[in-house]
């Protein structure tokens, strides 16, 4: 998952994933040189450390952690025997599931355990939107980009942390592959902070571009 405060998105690398750049909610982000490529194919391999604060209960209560750990399994191996890659498609197509997301990728993760089923959510809901554009994963997105929780800032930083870069990561990704959706996502923005974020991802792609376009010259 890109590493994100509600501030700043920063990478050092165009292959390597942003690294937190630490400010208070108030300051202004600085413009990163890189940007991480267009799709982070395993966030999972890297978990930043627990963060503090009270754990929403959805992280206790939720349904469908079989499934996920299921999917994070698959997701992990390079080739999917037939019976794998049945089950795969039917998480990819399973509604119930990827409904369930909007829950995991709105609440604040501050455990590991809560970050790791937070990226499995994350990769099972690009998955899912590869696999049915229009589909339920599209609505999920939606949820993720308008919620404000990090525009309000009675709630704990630690926690508006979390939810901005998860935002960042949605931001980055949706329109990475959904590049049409763009205007849309931008009337999502429920306030500054996310507009910021948005600016610096949309800033991170435009770069990513331009050293693309540079290399193939060579």
């Amino acid at each position: 998952m890109l590493v994100m405060t509600s501030l700043s998105v920063k990478n050092d690398s165009p292959n390597e994933k942003p690294s937190v750049e630490q400010h208070s909610p108030e300051a202004p982000a600085s413009p990163a040189s890189d940007g991480p490529t267009a799709i982070v194919q395993n966030p999972t391999s890297e978990v930043p450390e627990a963060r503090k604060g009270e754990s929403a209960p959805v992280w206790k209560d939720y349904a469908y952690k079989k499934e996920l750990s299921a999917f994070h399994r698959m997701h992990r191996k390079v080739f999917l025997d037939e019976t794998e890659k049945k089950e795969r498609q039917e998480l990819l197509k399973n509604h119930r599931v990827i409904s369930s997301l909007s829950e995991l990728l709105q609440a604040p993760a501050l455990t590991v355990d809560e970050v790791i089923l937070q990226n499995v959510a994350l990769d099972l809901l690009l998955e899912s939107l590869q696999d049915a554009p229009n589909g339920e994963a599209l609505g999920v997105l939606k949820d993720v980009v308008s919620n404000g929780y990090i525009e309000d800032k009675s709630n704990s930083l630690e926690a508006r942390k979390s939810l901005g870069e998860v935002k960042a990561e949605v931001l980055y990704q949706w329109s990475a592959l959904q590049p049409q959706k763009k205007s849309e996502i931008e009337r999502l923005l429920p306030g500054p902070v996310s507009k910021k974020i948005w600016e610096n991802v949309r800033y991170q792609q435009e770069n990513n571009l331009a050293e693309s376009s540079l290399e193939l010259r060579k």
